[in-house]
């Protein structure tokens, strides 16, 4: 028997048309991703830039993770900080004093809502952030020390990074 090769990425089924429909049909549907919540409002971009980098998040983890030298409690406490820099931004993109007002959510009626949105907002984050901070230094364990500093400083710098991001995509929006 002679081995035939066949051309397209669908091992030949279909042929070549069906392989630019899959992949214009792909692209249409991310372009489409990042485009209709631009027009959908500020609400929708947030979300869907929030999305996108908890995605992002997720995918640079895995990337990084060793599971023969990690435990759970190393994987939540790395989402406790990509979070604690994620929920810096929400008061300042997604639920401000204007968005709430316009949706009933006034100071007057909410003040626990605002007061935690606005005022004390820092230092809740902060007290969350050195509590963590705490978690990861009882957990140290001898012989792993190298690989969990590493991992805690790549999530640290990466948690930021996507803050920045995050603010300045929404900064266009």
């Amino acid at each position: 028997m002679e081995a035939v090769k066949k051309s397209g990425g669908d091992g030949g089924k279909g042929g070549k048309l069906s392989t630019i429909l899959k992949r214009l049909s792909t692209g249409f549907f991310v372009g489409s991703w990042f485009i209709l919540p631009l027009y959908l409002g500020h609400m929708y971009s947030f979300i869907n830039f929030e999305i996108f980098m908890m995605l992002s998040f997720r995918e640079v983890q895995k990337l990084q993770r060793d599971n023969r030298k990690e435990g759970t409690s190393e994987y939540v406490r790395e989402w406790i900080v990509f979070f604690i820099f994620q929920l810096q931004l929400i008061p300042k993109y997604a639920l401000t004093k204007t968005v709430l007002a316009t949706n009933g959510l006034t100071a007057q009626e909410y003040p626990l809502l605002h007061q935690l949105l606005f005022e004390d907002r820092v230092q809740i984050l902060t007290v969350l952030f050195f509590v963590t901070l705490v978690w990861f230094c009882l957990l140290l364990k001898r012989g792993r020390l190298k690989y969990q500093f590493n991992k805690f400083a790549f999530t640290l710098i990466f948690s930021i990074l996507l803050g920045f991001v995050s603010s300045a995509m929404m900064s266009m929006a």
